[in-house]
Parts: C-alpha cells; structure tokens; sequence
C-alpha cells in the first residue's frame, strides 16, 4: 500500500516545480508569504522526523525533496526580495 505514499509524494513535489520556475524566470518573490513558506518548512522537518520514527520511505523521501524545494524557494526569496 506504500504505492500510495509515493503517488501523494509525487504530486505534493511537483505542485512545487512552477513557483520555482515562475520565481526563477521573474526574478521576483514579491508574491510569496514568508510565513507560509516557514510554516511548511517545519510542518515538512515534522513530517521527515516521523517518517524516520516509523520507517516509513515514502515519507522520509518525498518530504525531504519537498523540503529542499521549500528550501531552495527561500533562497529565492531571499535573493529576489
């Protein structure tokens, strides 16, 4: 059943790729919440830590990409800020 896992990693990652890209091209962030983007940071530091305590790959992999896609839009925001 860890099919399902993957699959929601899988969407949940990609719905990440056009702000990427949007701000990458734009040079801007001014439509970014910082807030909302520290929130899901810790929501997702949250969801890696309980993946490792339940051994779960799916959730360990997906949040971490996800994760680092949250981190590399708040590099973003800070350069374009």
């Amino acid at each position: 059943m860890r099919v399902f896992g993957w699959a929601a990693g899988i969407l949940s990652m990609l719905h990440n790729i056009p702000q990427i890209v949007h701000m990458w091209r734009r040079k801007s962030a001014k439509d970014v919440s910082p807030f909302a983007l520290r929130m899901r940071i810790v929501s997702l530091m949250f969801y890696v830590t309980h993946g490792i305590l339940i051994e779960d790959p799916p959730l360990i992999v997906m949040s971490s990409l996800i994760l680092l896609q949250c981190v590399i839009i708040s590099i973003q925001l800070y350069m374009y800020h």
